[in-house]
């Protein structure tokens, strides 16, 4: 048994914490947009264009103002597919009854 949950993903991240070693900082972090803040459940790479920080709103992706969210590998897949989809995310043990097409249905 584990300490940890294997292949869950958090937020909107395509790869699980520690996929991704950054050598310079010495840190763990996302293999999917090298983030090395763990607790950042928005991913860059997958945040829609209308969501990204700019210079006009650099605090639109607010740390404070997110919650934590896992997914499971399943559903990891399926938001890798729609980048886009902004809604919220089942927990893996609401997915865990549907089929596919149901999952794909609701992304």
């Amino acid at each position: 048994s584990s300490l940890y949950q294997e292949d869950v993903h958090f937020g909107t991240h395509l790869e699980i914490w520690g996929s991704w070693y950054d050598k310079d900082q010495g840190a763990w972090g996302y293999g999917c947009c090298k983030c090395l803040q763990r607790k950042r459940a928005r991913c860059p790479k997958t945040a829609p264009a209308d969501e990204a920080p700019s210079e006009d709103n650099p605090g639109r992706l607010d740390e404070d103002d997110e919650q934590e969210v896992k997914v499971s590998r399943r559903m990891a897949d399926m938001l890798e597919t729609c980048p886009g989809f902004s809604g919220d995310v089942p927990t893996p043990e609401q997915e865990r009854d549907w089929t596919n097409a149901e999952l794909r249905n609701y992304v």
